[in-house]
């Protein structure tokens, strides 16, 4: 394996140790997962400029992370804190709160969403005249997701008495059905904007994260926080196998981990 981490690239690159060739591609390691300083994208960018030889001959892989709680309650705060972005603040909690993916979420019709039941189901749909056919990524991803009492009533506020179409629609061609008017899915890159639009604004973040961040984050903190099997979060998620889950996890520091782990080896040591 090559090395270049003595290029000018690295040089140049705070949370870089290494950039080393291999037969998978050129593999960005950070210093502190948890605490990246930067943007991640940008670096990729700035690695392609600096060699474009690079992207033509290798893959490079940005580095992931998982949002604390910190960074969590900025991001919502500075989401919340625009008026005119009230969609895309219920975008951001909703696939925070359930892991959902970013096309999940902008393709989510208002039939999915049970509201007294407190559920989402992400299952295929036919095409008609209100919304366009969609099936999910896999059949591993036709699932039913759980939702807060909060997230609920955010959605049931925003759906209003709405019975079909989608949940999140676009602001662009809409269309009059009878004596009510239906809008197209939102774009899925416009919604990965605003979620940079909102992460770059944010004083610990400040930089790209994009969505799939998110569900990561979800995922890290049902098992960190709370105690969920793997097997249940590789359900919510829509994996095919734990081994998926196991990539998405990332660790969030619970000091209460470390009591149990102490009590543990209390019992060991007798």
């Amino acid at each position: 394996m090559d090395s270049i981490e003595s290029s000018n690239i690295c040089r140049e690159l705070d949370i870089c140790h290494a950039l080393d060739i291999g037969k998978k591609g050129v593999y960005v390691m950070a210093v502190d997962i948890g605490n990246i300083e930067g943007d991640t994208y940008g670096i990729v960018d700035k690695i392609y400029k600096k060699s474009p030889s690079i992207k033509k001959k290798y893959r490079i892989r940005r580095i992931k992370f998982a949002l604390t709680r910190e960074m969590r309650a900025e991001l919502l705060s500075e989401a919340k804190k625009r008026p005119e972005d009230k969609k895309y603040y219920l975008i951001l909690l909703t696939q925070l709160e359930t892991g959902m993916r970013v096309g999940e979420v902008a393709n989510l019709t208002i039939p999915q969403v049970n509201i007294p039941a407190k559920i989402i189901s992400i299952v295929p749909y036919e095409g008609n005249r209100y919304v366009t056919e969609w099936s999910p990524k896999t059949e591993n991803s036709i699932r039913t997701v759980p939702l807060t009492d909060s997230l609920a009533r955010r959605l049931s506020k925003h759906i209003k008495r709405r019975n079909v179409g989608y949940v999140f629609e676009s602001s662009k061609g809409k269309q009059k059905i009878g004596n009510a008017w239906f809008g197209k899915p939102l774009n899925i890159r416009s919604v990965i904007r605003k979620v940079n639009e909102f992460a770059k604004a944010c004083p610990t973040l400040k930089k790209n994260i994009g969505t799939h961040a998110l569900r990561r984050t979800f995922a890290s903190y049902m098992i960190s926080m709370n105690d969920i099997d793997i097997g249940t979060v590789s359900r919510l998620l829509g994996h095919a196998s734990i081994l998926m889950t196991m990539k998405y996890l990332f660790d969030i520091e619970n000091l209460e981990d470390f009591d149990k782990v102490r009590a543990a080896v209390e019992k060991m040591n007798v």
